[in-house]
């Protein structure tokens, strides 16, 4: 049986994440239910239409004089809108229509959770891995004294230029 949603005015805190994913949140919790419709800047309208408990039982009570179908046909719409608001100390969510119960709980909870963990791998170092060149493979240097070492006219770490390159004159 499909139920009206509750009616809501209220805003909420979005802790610890920008504009940015808390649109991303809320468009994916309301997408189960709900389509989505942007009207504006930072501004959402969700809907979904229904048939109502009422309509449901009075059509079965009456199918067997054929008037009840026609109860089948009533359908309901509800929407609720979406404002998100973002300031230089926090960035707020603004509800206001008739949501589902549940909706509005996972609503309320995503943008309250937090800043999704990072799971990215950290690199190894900060030395570069060896470069394919024309000439063999070059690893960089690895210790100061490879840096001085470097012969002149040449990069520190690098093989020497290529034969047959033509010099410019005067060097």
């Amino acid at each position: 049986m499909a139920r009206a949603g509750v009616s809501v005015d209220e805003s909420v805190d979005c802790i610890g994440i920008g504009s940015g994913e808390a649109t991303d949140r809320l468009l994916s919790l309301a997408a189960q239910e709900y389509k989505a419709v942007n009207v504006g800047a930072q501004r959402f309208q969700f809907a979904r239409t229904y048939r109502p408990t009422w309509a449901i039982v009075l059509g079965i009570l009456l199918l067997p004089v054929l008037v009840g179908a026609l109860f089948f046909l009533i359908k309901s719409t509800e929407t609720w809108t979406v404002t998100v608001e973002e300031d230089h100390r926090r960035v707020r969510i603004r509800i206001n229509g008739h949501v589902l119960p549940q909706t509005l709980l996972s609503v309320r909870e995503a943008m309250t959770s937090g800043p999704a963990p990072f799971t990215a791998t950290p690199s190894a170092g900060l030395v570069a891995d060896p470069v394919q060149t024309p000439t063999g493979v070059v690893t960089p240097p690895t210790s100061p004294q490879q840096v001085v070492s470097a012969q002149q006219g040449q990069q520190a770490g690098f093989g020497p230029p290529p034969e047959g390159m033509p010099l410019p004159e005067g060097a």
